[in-house]
């Protein structure tokens, strides 16, 4: 067993980059150390932990972790790894968004009054799913509205 960063901050959701060579994971570090309850989903929000974190990638084998986005959580890589799925409330509602995994400016998939997340990519890349009111489906590069 390796320990991959050493704060004493809430640190979960790790995600597998494909290659295996990074993890992506939510941190509280930069709130105050502790991942909130998401509101609006009533009974589920107990299971839903990611208010009060941001998005970082470190190196499987150990290293310094990176930054990769402000208020984001429950990552997700693309088959090809080139781009990571998040949920935030960074627009003032749960969205779905994408940024590139080397970082750049975060891309809303979802703008809707629902609490959106647990974003998950489909093998060949060209969707994701995620919960919200229901089970809906977004094509990944943005091209039209989400679907049930």
């Amino acid at each position: 067993m390796r320990r991959l960063v050493a704060t004493q901050a809430d640190e979960a959701q790790p995600a597998w980059s494909p290659d295996g060579t990074q993890i992506a994971f939510t941190s509280a570090r930069d709130h105050g150390g502790r991942l909130r309850n998401i509101g609006g989903l009533s009974a589920l929000s107990a299971f839903v932990q990611g208010q009060g974190g941001d998005i970082f990638v470190v190196p499987a084998a150990g290293g310094a972790a990176a930054k990769l986005v402000d208020r984001g959580a429950y990552p997700g890589w693309s088959p090809d790894g080139r781009t990571i799925v998040f949920q935030s409330d960074r627009g003032g509602r749960w969205d779905i968004w994408t940024v590139p995994s080397q970082g750049g400016e975060p891309r809303r998939l979802t703008d809707d009054a629902d609490v959106d997340y647990h974003p998950a990519w489909s093998p060949d890349g060209r969707w994701i799913a995620y919960a919200s009111t229901g089970l809906k489906v977004v094509p990944s590069d943005g091209s039209s509205p989400p679907r049930p």
